[in-house]
């Protein structure tokens, strides 16, 4: 019998976490790009370079479900993609007669040895973006179904992009 891929995601500010059990991933990308100054100069073949950093961009897209319409699970689902989505909001500090950003939306973010730290933790990220995709089975002759005033997906797509935070060199 095979594991199930978990992905942790750990926002760091409050130690809230969120845990997605048996997801099917459709889509991953783990992209690093270094980035260099070029400067021509004339009598030279080849321009003068001078290295200037190293970013690391991670995709995910995955899906939760397929749930029946009495499984319990696709609620949790809709609150664990909640939560996940309030993790993108900075914390605020009342300063004076206004509100700042007193810290920034962290997180930590582990998916088996796809996404994870050298040390065997998450790794140290910002989200650029997230998206979520209930699929509801509604249609132009297929109406959702609803319990209790919720729309209860079938299926779940959830996607978003992570920018690494380099923790050492």
């Amino acid at each position: 019998m095979a594991e199930e891929i978990k992905l942790t995601v750990q926002h760091v500010l409050s130690g809230n976490e969120v845990v997605f059990k048996n997801i099917k991933v459709t889509g991953f990308s783990d992209d690093i790009a270094t980035n260099w100054n070029q400067e021509t100069v004339y009598g030279r073949m080849d321009p003068i370079v001078t290295y200037q950093g190293t970013t690391r961009k991670i995709s995910l897209n995955f899906d939760l479900g397929p749930f029946t319409l009495s499984d319990d699970r696709k609620r949790l689902a809709l609150i664990k993609i909640s939560r996940l989505m309030k993790f993108q909001y900075p914390s605020y500090e009342f300063m004076g007669n206004a509100h700042s950003i007193s810290r920034p939306p962290i997180l930590r973010v582990s998916m088996a040895n796809y996404i994870r730290a050298g040390s065997g933790e998450g790794l140290l990220c910002y989200m650029d973006g997230m998206s979520y995709t209930p699929v509801d089975g509604m249609n132009s002759t297929t109406v959702a179904k609803v319990s209790g005033g919720q729309i209860l997906p079938q299926r779940i797509a959830v996607s978003f992009g992570l920018n690494v935070l380099h923790e050492a060199s």
